[in-house]
């Protein structure tokens, strides 16, 4: 039996499905990791519950990344599983879809693409001495 997902909101048709049959699931996430303009954390937990109990989990990623606290909550819940999690870089895994990979038990990166590390990022706003003080 095959179970397919899309998410019912903004996202809807764009980057981010969820599949299984047989044992094994597929995780497309194509979208920005953001509540509003790609895939949230919540959305994410639910489609995955729906999917029933998995034996290998293979996440395809082509992402810019996106909210922190999303991408976090993302990681968590990928890394309660316990399904093999195989994450694939199609092309993009950058900012917090890095972070997301790294809850996977192997990551494969296709020819030609990239993985995009980097310090959280970060927006200040006051006078001088605040500025100082954030820095």
């Amino acid at each position: 039996m095959v179970h397919e997902h899309t998410p019912a909101a903004l996202g809807e048709g764009r980057g981010f499905t969820m599949r299984a049959e047989a044992g094994r699931a597929e995780i497309l996430l194509y979208d920005p990791i953001d509540p509003w303009y790609g895939v949230s954390a919540k959305q994410f937990h639910e489609q995955l519950k729906t999917l029933g109990e998995v034996e290998t989990i293979d996440l395809r990623i082509n992402s810019p990344g996106g909210v922190i606290t999303e991408g976090m909550a993302i990681y968590s819940i990928l890394k309660r599983q316990e399904a093999k999690i195989v994450a694939h870089i199609d092309g993009l895994a950058a900012s917090m879809a890095s972070v997301v990979a790294m809850a996977a038990d192997e990551i494969v990166m296709a020819a030609g693409s990239y993985m995009m590390i980097h310090n959280p990022l970060a927006i200040a706003v006051g006078d001088a001495e605040e500025l100082r003080e954030y820095a």
